[in-house]
């Protein structure tokens, strides 16, 4: 997936960025390469995460994902914003319903 962020800080200047990713199985927490601000008032970033879309058969309501962002300033204060992404329960019955034309077939 890709994170894209946007922070704006006062007039001490942002430091950086720093990342975690928080699986709620505690199985799959890929690092993220921190983003230099270079103690600029505002900063962008884009990254890409690569996250496990499995999930577990029993886990009805599907694998949840927390990612943080913690921007921190020259004087080392920092704020964190958060996002999740879901990998839902099986969906198939949605995209196949009761379709004969050969698209789903396989995927039963």
């Amino acid at each position: 997936m890709l994170l894209l962020g946007r922070a704006s800080g006062g007039s001490e200047g942002l430091s950086r960025v720093e990342f975690e990713v928080v699986d709620e199985y505690g199985e799959w927490e890929p690092a993220i390469a921190p983003v230099n601000l270079g103690f600029r008032a505002r900063g962008e970033w884009l990254r890409i995460v690569l996250l496990r879309v499995s999930r577990q058969g029993t886990d009805r309501d599907g694998r949840l994902y927390t990612i943080f962002a913690h921007v921190y300033d020259r004087a080392g204060n920092r704020v964190t914003a958060s996002t999740t992404v879901l990998v839902p329960h099986d969906l198939r019955h949605l995209l196949c319903g009761t379709r004969t034309d050969g698209v789903c077939a396989g995927r039963e």
